[in-house]
Formats: C-alpha cells, sequence, structure tokens
C-alpha cells in the first residue's frame, strides 16, 4: 500500500494483522491501495495503531462508525484493534501522541482474486483538533456551592501564545472573573494550572453570596503546540442561596405541659438533619452527652435516661430508666451542640412540664369501721339531727 508522508499501513507478521503508525507532521493520503497479503478467509483484518514513538493508541482514543465492523483492546498488547469484516466499510479515527490531530481511514475493505484490499477511494488524513475549553460549572448552572472553586479544562496543552509556558505565576492574568457579567466588578480570586497544562483552578479569595451570579471568562490567549488559540470563551453561573437559618427545636410533651403520662418518652424534633458542631454524626453512642434531664429545674438531681436518634437525624427519643413520679417536674433540656450542614448551630433550649397524678385517692370513715357507741339520736329535751355518720375522701 502506498502511503505518504511518513504514515504506514505495516504488514504485523500474524495473518490478518496490520500497523497504523500515526507519525509525521504533514497530511497523509492513501492513493493507491495495494493488495494486501492474505489472510485466512474467515477472519476479519485488524489493524493496530500506534504512534510514531511506537507506542500504542487506548481505545479511549479510537473511533469509529464501521458498519461491519469492532473496535477494542487488543490482548496480544498491540494497542487498540479495528477488526474489519469483508466487504464492511468503515470510518476510523484515532487521536495522535500529540492530541492535536485525529487521523481517520475511510473505506470499505474488500477480498478480491483470493486477496484483501482496501477499496479504492479510500483516505487516511489527518484532521486538525481545534483546542477547546471546558468550564465547570458550566455556564447555566444554578445551585453551585458556595465556597466552589471554578476549572477551566483544556483538550490540548496549553501554552502562552508568544510560546512561553503558562504557570502558576502568570495564570491569574489570563483569567475574568466577576459578579454579575462581564462589566461587573472583579471577584478576587487566585489560579494555578496542572502539570500537564490542561486545568486551570481559579480559587476565589472569598465564599460567593447566597444566589450571586458568577461570570467566569478566559480570552483567546493561549494556544495548543500548533500554534492554535482557543476561542474566547466564558460561563456565567448561579451559587446557591445561603442557608443561614438554624434548625428549629420542638420538644414533646411542650414546655409547661401538665398531667404528661408517667411512663411518657421525651422527643426533641428538629426541622433539619443535625449534627455535632464539629461536624461529626450525631448517633446513638453519643447522643446522651447531648441532652440534660432532671428534677425540678436545671439544678434538680439527674433522673437516669437513654437517648436514640433516627436514622434521618431528625429526632432524638429521650427515655427515662424510670416512670416519673406522680406529679413530678421534669425539666429537659439540649444546649448548643448540634448544628445543620451549613454550619448553623441550635439555640440552647429546654421544657419543664409536669407528670400526672398517679396517686389513687384513699377514703377515710367517720365513724370509723368496727366503732362502737356512735350516737344515734337527741341527747336532751332538745331535738337534733340524727347522726348518721360521716365519710371523708383523702387522698
Amino acid at each position: 500500500m502506498n502511503w505518504t508522508n511518513d504514515t504506514c499501513l505495516s504488514y504485523q507478521g500474524d495473518a490478518n494483522e496490520y500497523n497504523i503508525n500515526t507519525h509525521g507532521s504533514k497530511p497523509i493520503t492513501i492513493l493507491v491501495p495495494d493488495l494486501l497479503p492474505l489472510p485466512a478467509a474467515s477472519n476479519p483484518v485488524k489493524i493496530f495503531f500506534y504512534n510514531g514513538s511506537g507506542v500504542n493508541i487506548p481505545a479511549s482514543q479510537v473511533t469509529t462508525t464501521c458498519a461491519t465492523g469492532s473496535v477494542g483492546a487488543d490482548g496480544n498488547d498491540y494497542g487498540t484493534t479495528v477488526s474489519l469484516s469483508v466487504g464492511g466499510s468503515c470510518v476510523l479515527t484515532t487521536r495522535a501522541s500529540l492530541g492535536v490531530f485525529d487521523y481517520q481511514y475511510s473505506g470499505t475493505l474488500s477480498r478480491t482474486a483470493g486477496a484483501y484490499a482496501l477499496a479504492a477511494g479510500g483516505t487516511v488524513s489527518r484532521l486538525t483538533v481545534l483546542p477547546t475549553a471546558t468550564f465547570n460549572p458550566a455556564g447555566g448552572a444554578i445551585g453551585v456551592a458556595a465556597d466552589s472553586s471554578i476549572t477551566i479544562t483544556f483538550n490540548h496543552a496549553i501554552r502562552l501564545l508568544n510560546n512561553f509556558a503558562v504557570t502558576d505565576a502568570n495564570v491569574d492574568d489570563l483569567i475574568t472573573l466577576k459578579d454579575t457579567n462581564d462589566s461587573g466588578s472583579d471577584i478576587g480570586f487566585d489560579a494555578t494550572i496542572n502539570a500537564g497544562k490542561t486545568v486551570i483552578t481559579i480559587t476565589p479569595t472569598s465564599v460567593f453570596s447566597g444566589g450571586q451570579v458568577v461570570y467566569a471568562a478566559i480570552g483567546a490567549t493561549v494556544e495548543n503546540a500548533l500554534n492554535t488559540a482557543i476561542t474566547a470563551t466564558n460561563a456565567t453561573f448561579t451559587a446557591a442561596a445561603v442557608d443561614s437559618t438554624e434548625p428549629t427545636v420542638t420538644f414533646d410533651p411542650l414546655d409547661s405541659a401538665t398531667a404528661v403520662a408517667v411512663g411518657s418518652s421525651i422527643t426533641i424534633t428538629f426541622d433539619e438533619a443535625i449534627r455535632n458542631i464539629d461536624d461529626s454524626e450525631v448517633t446513638d453512642a453519643n447522643v446522651d452527652a447531648l441532652i440534660t434531664l432532671k428534677d425540678t429545674n436545671g439544678s434538680g438531681s439527674n433522673i437516669g435516661f437513654d437517648a436514640t436518634i433516627n436514622a434521618g437525624k431528625t429526632v432524638i427519643t429521650i427515655n427515662p430508666t424510670s416512670d416519673f413520679s406522680s406529679e413530678q417536674v421534669v425539666y429537659a433540656a439540649i444546649g448548643a451542640s448540634v448544628e445543620d450542614a451549613s454550619d448553623n448551630a441550635i439555640t440552647g433550649s429546654s421544657a419543664t412540664f409536669t407528670a400526672a397524678d398517679s396517686i389513687a385517692p384513699t377514703a377515710t370513715f367517720d365513724p370509723v369501721d368496727s366503732a362502737t357507741a356512735v350516737t344515734v339520736g337527741p341527747t336532751s329535751s332538745s331535738p337534733s339531727p340524727r347522726r348518721s355518720g360521716i365519710s371523708t375522701i383523702r387522698k
């Protein structure tokens, strides 16, 4: 097969295996396809892609629209293979070692007179791939975390237009970061670039405000190794609203409640998930330390209990180790010791309630049981009502 400009299709040595070597720096074209050595008629032809340095090109950098072919990694360490069936038309694309070219074969494999051939008119062309810049967060993104950094990822390694390297020392000059749009006020930042010169990271010097619209941009100020500059590009996104509201705390029984069943548990319910103020998880193992349960008030004697928290981290249940006494005054509290995911700590809260009267009333009779000589009528000439007895009910 005749190839131009240092790109070749060579016979691998095994039946039906060939190599495409994509080295060189000029456009390449198949001029007149020659007949290939004859592999077994039942096997497809395999084409292996590698670069001019002998480095195999991975499958992730080869695409195909073969009607009857396939693409995948080869088990013999030849890199990526494309299998072409007889009569199958195919367009294959592979990325070269510099990452700035695609090499593409377009044609049909045929078997004529006992030999395989690439059909006349099949070509291999070197396609220049333009450098691109991709923002994260993407343009139009909403709800972006207030403490987010911004990255610009390039599909090629970049350099300055004067061919000098982009470094941490000069990359800030390439970036625009403003409030609202390109006419807005500047947002302070510090930018860095990775060792491969493919990712710029922009770190704002302070968090975004809630709902802030942020404009980030880079001009046509960098290029790839072929002196092809990027197109100026930008992204505008919206920061998430800042949660500055502390979780609400609700006790059950409520503060000042009366006639609370002596066997009651106590619950503390929050309107959002909570965690410890050191950002650690509240668990059944550590929740007891957050709770105060006392007789009468905050200065009273301790009441024994065991507490648990639900899976959603919104309800603490306090289980006293014994029933409350009749009409006992109970003080339950939690300090400013938990917070929500936005670091909003609760305000210390408490509830004082009274247990129900659990003592049954007693009855006392007068005359007492088994009394004798109880007056039954008047004792003088003056009449008086007959006294038949008195009963008193006391607690």
